[in-house]
Protein backbone atom coordinates (compact mmCIF):
# COMPACT_ATOMS: atom_id res chain seq x y z
CA UNK A 1 0.00 0.00 0.00
CA UNK A 2 0.99 3.78 -0.30
CA UNK A 3 -0.18 4.60 2.88
CA UNK A 4 -1.79 3.78 6.30
CA UNK A 5 -3.75 6.37 6.82
CA UNK A 6 -4.09 9.90 9.11
CA UNK A 7 -5.60 10.74 12.00
CA UNK A 8 -6.28 14.47 12.60
CA UNK A 9 -7.45 15.37 14.81
CA UNK A 10 -8.74 12.39 16.78
CA UNK A 11 -9.35 11.40 20.15
CA UNK A 12 -9.72 7.59 21.38
CA UNK A 13 -7.65 6.69 18.78
CA UNK A 14 -6.61 2.33 18.86
CA UNK A 15 -4.64 0.68 15.77
CA UNK A 16 -3.56 -2.43 16.08
CA UNK A 17 -2.16 -5.58 14.37
CA UNK A 18 -1.75 -3.71 11.02
CA UNK A 19 0.97 -5.46 8.76
CA UNK A 20 1.95 -2.90 5.96
CA UNK A 21 4.51 -3.14 3.73
CA UNK A 22 4.82 0.86 2.05
CA UNK A 23 5.08 1.16 -1.59
CA UNK A 24 5.11 5.06 -2.16
CA UNK A 25 8.90 4.99 -3.49
CA UNK A 26 8.08 9.55 -3.03
CA UNK A 27 5.92 9.24 0.35
CA UNK A 28 6.57 10.49 3.54
CA UNK A 29 5.09 9.24 6.65
CA UNK A 30 2.81 5.29 6.72
CA UNK A 31 0.84 6.87 9.23
CA UNK A 32 -0.20 10.56 10.25
CA UNK A 33 -1.62 11.18 13.78
CA UNK A 34 -2.92 13.97 15.88
CA UNK A 35 -4.18 12.68 18.50
CA UNK A 36 -5.68 14.25 21.44
CA UNK A 37 -6.52 13.02 25.06
CA UNK A 38 -5.61 13.89 28.76
CA UNK A 39 -3.42 11.32 30.69
CA UNK A 40 -1.66 8.40 29.83
CA UNK A 41 -3.55 5.99 27.54
CA UNK A 42 -5.75 8.26 25.81
CA UNK A 43 -4.96 6.57 22.02
CA UNK A 44 -2.61 3.46 21.05
CA UNK A 45 -1.01 1.96 18.06
CA UNK A 46 0.37 -0.83 18.98
CA UNK A 47 1.56 -5.24 17.27
CA UNK A 48 1.75 -3.54 14.07
CA UNK A 49 4.42 -4.07 11.35
CA UNK A 50 5.37 -1.37 9.03
CA UNK A 51 8.25 -1.97 6.27
CA UNK A 52 9.29 1.00 4.86
CA UNK A 53 11.38 2.21 1.81
CA UNK A 54 14.71 3.76 1.69
CA UNK A 55 17.17 5.01 -0.49
CA UNK A 56 19.71 3.70 1.83
CA UNK A 57 21.33 6.92 2.50
CA UNK A 58 18.93 8.73 4.95
CA UNK A 59 16.08 9.38 2.90
CA UNK A 60 13.16 7.19 3.19
CA UNK A 61 9.61 6.90 4.80
CA UNK A 62 8.65 7.58 7.68
CA UNK A 63 6.83 5.11 10.12
CA UNK A 64 4.98 7.45 12.51
CA UNK A 65 4.68 11.11 12.47
CA UNK A 66 2.88 13.97 14.15
CA UNK A 67 2.03 14.34 18.31
CA UNK A 68 -0.20 14.49 20.52
CA UNK A 69 -1.26 11.84 23.69
CA UNK A 70 -0.28 8.65 22.29
CA UNK A 71 1.03 5.00 23.55
CA UNK A 72 3.04 3.34 20.76
CA UNK A 73 4.11 0.01 21.49
CA UNK A 74 4.78 -3.42 20.17
CA UNK A 75 5.76 -3.09 17.20
CA UNK A 76 8.00 -3.28 14.28
CA UNK A 77 9.43 -1.32 11.97
CA UNK A 78 11.91 -1.83 9.55
CA UNK A 79 13.22 -0.37 6.38
CA UNK A 80 14.15 -2.15 3.05
CA UNK A 81 15.96 -0.27 0.37
CA UNK A 82 14.35 0.44 -2.77
CA UNK A 83 13.95 3.26 -5.51
CA UNK A 84 13.20 5.69 -2.97
CA UNK A 85 13.14 9.14 -5.17
CA UNK A 86 11.33 11.62 -2.07
CA UNK A 87 12.72 14.19 -0.01
CA UNK A 88 11.73 12.53 3.32
CA UNK A 89 14.62 11.66 6.11
CA UNK A 90 13.29 8.36 6.91
CA UNK A 91 12.61 8.25 10.95
CA UNK A 92 10.73 5.49 12.83
CA UNK A 93 8.64 7.52 14.52
CA UNK A 94 8.56 11.30 14.85
CA UNK A 95 6.59 13.36 17.23
CA UNK A 96 6.52 16.68 16.52
CA UNK A 97 5.46 17.67 19.85
CA UNK A 98 3.24 15.77 22.78
CA UNK A 99 2.09 14.95 26.25
CA UNK A 100 1.63 11.79 28.16
CA UNK A 101 3.48 9.83 25.78
CA UNK A 102 4.99 6.13 25.86
CA UNK A 103 6.94 4.85 23.43
CA UNK A 104 7.76 1.10 24.30
CA UNK A 105 8.29 -2.46 23.26
CA UNK A 106 9.38 -1.52 19.84
CA UNK A 107 12.07 -3.04 17.69
CA UNK A 108 13.34 -1.03 14.64
CA UNK A 109 15.54 -2.49 12.03
CA UNK A 110 17.64 -0.58 9.62
CA UNK A 111 15.92 2.93 9.32
CA UNK A 112 18.31 5.00 7.63
CA UNK A 113 18.18 8.42 9.64
CA UNK A 114 16.40 8.27 13.45
CA UNK A 115 14.59 5.30 14.87
CA UNK A 116 12.91 7.52 17.57
CA UNK A 117 12.94 11.34 16.98
CA UNK A 118 10.97 13.57 18.95
CA UNK A 119 11.45 16.73 17.33
CA UNK A 120 9.48 19.85 19.00
CA UNK A 121 8.35 21.95 15.67
CA UNK A 122 4.55 22.00 17.18
CA UNK A 123 4.69 22.07 20.91
CA UNK A 124 6.79 20.90 24.16
CA UNK A 125 7.34 17.34 25.17
CA UNK A 126 6.25 16.96 28.62
CA UNK A 127 5.66 13.54 30.80
CA UNK A 128 7.30 11.56 28.15
CA UNK A 129 8.66 7.85 28.61
CA UNK A 130 10.58 6.23 26.37
CA UNK A 131 11.59 2.57 27.19
CA UNK A 132 12.54 -0.77 26.99
CA UNK A 133 13.01 -0.24 23.02
CA UNK A 134 15.23 -2.42 20.82
CA UNK A 135 17.40 -0.44 17.97
CA UNK A 136 19.36 -2.42 15.49
CA UNK A 137 21.18 -1.31 12.68
CA UNK A 138 22.32 -4.78 10.71
CA UNK A 139 22.88 -3.28 7.11
CA UNK A 140 26.51 -2.57 6.70
CA UNK A 141 26.13 -0.43 3.82
CA UNK A 142 23.46 2.32 6.28
CA UNK A 143 25.89 1.72 9.11
CA UNK A 144 28.71 3.39 6.20
CA UNK A 145 26.46 6.92 5.90
CA UNK A 146 26.17 9.47 8.12
CA UNK A 147 22.44 10.38 8.82
CA UNK A 148 21.91 7.35 11.53
CA UNK A 149 21.45 7.62 15.33
CA UNK A 150 19.73 5.64 17.74
CA UNK A 151 17.14 8.02 19.84
CA UNK A 152 17.18 11.79 19.32
CA UNK A 153 15.55 14.29 21.28
CA UNK A 154 16.32 17.76 20.75
CA UNK A 155 16.30 20.65 18.73
CA UNK A 156 18.79 21.02 15.93
CA UNK A 157 18.26 24.56 14.08
CA UNK A 158 15.97 27.73 15.01
CA UNK A 159 13.29 26.72 12.53
CA UNK A 160 11.10 26.19 15.85
CA UNK A 161 11.29 29.75 16.21
CA UNK A 162 9.36 29.86 12.91
CA UNK A 163 5.84 31.33 13.81
CA UNK A 164 4.47 28.83 11.56
CA UNK A 165 5.75 26.20 13.98
CA UNK A 166 5.96 26.72 17.68
CA UNK A 167 7.47 29.92 17.65
CA UNK A 168 9.67 29.81 20.46
CA UNK A 169 12.27 27.38 22.26
CA UNK A 170 10.57 23.86 23.24
CA UNK A 171 10.78 23.05 26.41
CA UNK A 172 11.44 19.26 27.33
CA UNK A 173 9.58 18.47 31.14
CA UNK A 174 9.42 14.88 32.55
CA UNK A 175 10.96 12.83 30.12
CA UNK A 176 12.31 9.59 30.76
CA UNK A 177 14.83 8.11 28.43
CA UNK A 178 15.71 4.10 30.11
CA UNK A 179 16.39 0.48 29.43
CA UNK A 180 16.64 0.53 25.89
CA UNK A 181 19.07 -1.56 23.49
CA UNK A 182 21.10 0.00 20.75
CA UNK A 183 23.23 -2.02 18.96
CA UNK A 184 25.71 -1.88 16.31
CA UNK A 185 25.53 1.98 15.26
CA UNK A 186 29.06 1.99 14.90
CA UNK A 187 30.48 5.54 15.27
CA UNK A 188 27.09 6.74 15.50
CA UNK A 189 25.41 8.27 18.42
CA UNK A 190 23.49 5.86 20.25
CA UNK A 191 21.86 8.74 22.10
CA UNK A 192 21.41 12.13 21.90
CA UNK A 193 19.34 13.76 24.31
CA UNK A 194 20.55 17.45 24.13
CA UNK A 195 20.71 20.65 21.78
CA UNK A 196 22.46 19.27 18.45
CA UNK A 197 25.12 22.04 19.19
CA UNK A 198 25.54 22.47 22.88
CA UNK A 199 26.84 25.83 22.83
CA UNK A 200 23.61 26.70 21.39
CA UNK A 201 20.54 27.07 23.66
CA UNK A 202 18.06 25.32 21.59
CA UNK A 203 15.62 23.98 24.15
CA UNK A 204 14.44 24.73 27.61
CA UNK A 205 15.24 21.28 29.97
CA UNK A 206 13.18 22.06 32.70
CA UNK A 207 12.72 19.16 35.67
CA UNK A 208 12.60 15.78 35.57
CA UNK A 209 14.62 14.53 32.73
CA UNK A 210 15.99 11.55 33.21
CA UNK A 211 18.59 8.53 30.77
CA UNK A 212 19.40 5.80 33.00
CA UNK A 213 20.23 2.01 32.32
CA UNK A 214 20.35 2.23 28.30
CA UNK A 215 22.60 -0.12 27.00
CA UNK A 216 24.47 0.85 23.74
CA UNK A 217 26.76 -2.60 21.88
CA UNK A 218 29.38 -1.76 19.40
CA UNK A 219 27.66 1.64 19.34
CA UNK A 220 28.76 5.54 19.77
CA UNK A 221 27.69 7.95 22.58
CA UNK A 222 25.73 8.70 24.48
CA UNK A 223 24.99 12.41 24.65
CA UNK A 224 23.00 14.15 27.37
CA UNK A 225 22.45 18.05 27.99
CA UNK A 226 23.83 19.13 31.78
CA UNK A 227 19.93 19.24 32.65
CA UNK A 228 18.87 16.03 32.42
CA UNK A 229 19.66 13.09 35.61
CA UNK A 230 22.00 10.45 33.49
CA UNK A 231 22.88 7.25 35.23
CA UNK A 232 23.94 3.53 34.78
CA UNK A 233 24.21 3.83 31.40
CA UNK A 234 26.58 0.99 29.71
CA UNK A 235 28.16 0.95 26.27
Amino acid sequence: INRVGTANPIAGLEVDHIYAKIKDMKGSTAFQINVQGDGWGANSIHHCTLLLPTNGNGYGVDGIAGGGYCDVYSNYFSSYVAAYTGGQHQDGIQPLGGRYMRIYGNEFVDIANYPIFLKPLYGDFVHVRIFNNLLRLTSSAIRATNPPQGIALGVGSDEVLNPEYLGRWPVWEDVVVANNTIVDYGSHAAINFRNTDPTIQHAVFAAGNVCKNNLAINSGGINCDAAVDVAANLR
